[in-house]
């Protein structure tokens, strides 16, 4: 009967009791060591001074802390509260308010106007709450968790104040403004609540609908399961071409059924994957609306008739998808955080929200706000840094995240990696320079990269790479011209000038009717063979973009990729590569050819240790396999 017990553990998962070895030889249960009882004692002798904050620090907190507290938190302007909650939403031990650096940016993320407040509020925390929050010694920006579970309940306080003053605040500006103008978007002025009808309603060729894929299942059963489970966020990195977006809305669909999706969605996406998605997006009967605050782009926008105009276009509304542009979150930033404890925030192409930059910080900030959020991206990995992913990672997990725990965090993210059969083919290609051209790079760089300059300027530098693309575009011309036989190839080129060089030059060996250029914003292309059988798509031999055009567009009609080396991060490349590696590619096998030469072949080295950071983080995905 034991050995059948001990069977039953292991087969049920449920069962098994996790025991953690202390210094003395006991074993604990983990269960226990989570529980604890902490006494604050409160003591009348600490000062509220600046001075006496900055010297001293005890296990105490102060005799009229939550009378002062509710002040403070009705003193501080909302929009500093909403970045108080942001930075104390976290489970690290240490908490920096974000600095200043040279340049006059952020050290490591974007800084606000409110950053003062926050260092204010924070500083007078540590007065009334010793015990919970103290400011570390040798760093000015920084402050020393105490104890958790004290903090953690200051921050559901701010939260509560927080709402409160969300809610009179909304108020206060119904009653000010005049009746707004109305939407382009006619469901707005009609819909009290989310329509019941809600559902994939997209038909394949031979007019069934859709069903998802096993891995796509799986990817929506684990989001579901995370609901269920009070886990806040969903990171979801599939392969590009997986079908992220259909995962999302079909997680959308299922909060629905159960009554759990709250009255606002704020969909965020890059303005080159906005056309696709959309369209996916009311597949499903959901309706749009698009937040754009510019004036410019509001009547030359392709969606231009989905664009909202109360509020100046930066209105959110309910029981629509709200979708806005990556580019426009900081311009959006107010109304986005006074809608966000009251709706999911879905972050598409999140690899784009990863840098140091404003775009980064507002989304981060509104997500952390968020009722739930979900982040969604085929390349997560940008560059070698692994710290940038972290502050994703820290709201996916119930520990603090950092270099040392990474790989423990990264397993967080619901990852599906695709296997689709198609051997991928990928070579370099070294490049010529003429005599001339080789005597000019020499005398343009140091010794390290090959040349004779003792004291190499800026501009030599720009002089070398323009030698060095000079002679890459006649080598991939050459390329493409020797891969066409093999069928369509897609080229990537350095910028628009580079596109038009490129076009020209191959002119001689493609007719200008088979030959598409992705060179404005918002232009797409989906060149299947599905599409150019049916007669929706032209039969075009070759494709150029630029590498900063990397999403919204399908390419698997096409055979083979040329590029040549580009500043750029490994996720734009990756994307790049997905756009003809993906599902639908017929190719038994595809090639890839880098070309490169000059400077360029050292800049190749830099973006290997970047492709090298995302192969390890794939083997934490789930790798699916698909058989044609």
């Amino acid at each position: 009967e034991e050995e059948e017990e001990e069977e039953e553990n292991v087969l049920c998962p449920s069962k098994v009791t996790f025991v953690v070895s202390l210094a003395d030889g006991t074993r604990v249960p983990w269960e226990r060591l989570t529980l604890f009882r902490d006494t604050i004692p409160v003591f009348a002798g600490g000062s509220t001074q600046l001075e006496h904050i900055l010297r001293n620090t005890g296990h105490y907190q102060h005799p009229d802390a939550h009378k002062r507290f509710a002040k403070l938190c009705k003193r501080i302007s909302l929009r500093g509260l909403q970045r108080v909650r942001n930075y104390l939403t976290t489970n690290s031990t240490r908490i920096s308010v974000n600095g200043i650096g040279r340049d006059g940016g952020g050290t490591k993320q974007a800084i606000t106007m409110y950053e003062a407040e926050v260092m204010q509020f924070l500083l007078k925390l540590c007065a009334l709450y010793p015990a919970a929050l103290c400011k570390q010694s040798k760093r000015p920006l920084s402050f020393s968790v105490k104890c958790p579970p004290m903090l953690w309940h200051l921050r559901d306080q701010v939260c509560l104040h927080l709402l409160k003053r969300m809610k009179a605040d909304v108020k206060q500006k119904e009653k000010l403004k005049s009746k707004p103008k109305a939407a382009s978007v006619k469901a707005q002025k009609k819909q009290s609540d989310w329509p019941t009808t809600l559902g994939d309603r997209m038909k394949l060729a031979n007019g069934t609908l859709r069903t998802p894929w096993p891995h796509q299942a799986a990817a929506i059963s684990e989001m579901e399961r995370r609901m269920h489970a009070g886990l806040r966020g969903s990171f979801l990195w599939m392969t590009v071409g997986l079908g992220k977006t259909y995962c999302v809305m079909q997680n959308l669909c299922d909060r629905l059924a159960q009554g759990m999706l709250p009255p606002y969605i704020v969909y965020s996406m890059p303005n080159s994957a906005m056309k696709s998605v959309v369209s996916e997006i009311q597949a499903f009967g959901f309706t749009v609306c698009l937040m754009n605050p510019t004036k410019a782009g509001k009547k030359s926008h392709e969606l231009a008739r989905l664009i909202c105009h109360g509020d100046g276009g930066a209105k959110a509304f309910k029981f629509v998808i709200n979708v806005v542009e990556h580019d426009h979150l900081r311009l959006c930033q107010e109304e986005l955080a006074c809608v966000a404890p009251n709706a999911i925030v879905i972050v598409d192409e999140v690899h784009k929200a990863l840098n140091d930059t404003q775009r980064t910080s507002t989304a981060l900030e509104i997500c952390r706000l968020s009722q739930d959020f979900i982040v969604l991206t085929g390349t997560p990995v940008v560059d070698n840094h692994t710290y940038k992913l972290i502050w994703w990672l820290e709201q996916l997990v119930e520990f603090e995240v950092n270099d040392v725990n990474f790989w423990v965090a990264a397993n967080g993210m619901i990852a599906k990696r695709i296997q689709t059969q198609v051997q991928v083919n990928t070579r370099e290609a070294v490049a010529d320079f003429q005599p001339r051209e080789d005597e000019l790079y020499r005398s343009l760089v140091p010794f390290h990269l090959g040349g004779t300059n003792r004291r190499p300027a800026a501009s030599d530098f720009r002089k070398a790479m323009s030698v060095s693309y000079t002679a890459a575009t006649r080598e991939m011309v050459r390329q493409v011209k020797a891969l066409l036989p093999k069928g369509g190839v897609f080229v990537v080129a350095h910028n628009q000038d580079h596109m038009q060089v490129l076009a020209r030059m191959l002119l001689s060996c493609v007719r200008a009717k088979d030959m598409f250029l992705l060179d404005q914003p918002g232009k797409s292309v989906l060149l299947t063979d599905e599409g150019v059988a049916t007669g929706r798509t032209p039969d075009y031999k070759v494709v150029i973009t630029t590498i900063r055009k990397s999403e919204g567009y399908t390419l698997t009609r096409l055979k083979s990729m040329v590029t040549s080396v580009y500043p750029s991060n490994n996720a734009t490349r990756e994307q790049i590569e997905g756009r003809i590696n993906r599902l639908g590619q017929k190719a038994k096998e595809i090639d890839i050819v880098t070309v490169h030469c000059g400077i360029l072949t050292y800049i190749l080295k830099y973006h290997k240790d970047a492709r090298n950071l995302s192969q390890v983080l794939q083997k934490l995905a789930d790798e699916v396999t698909f058989d044609e």
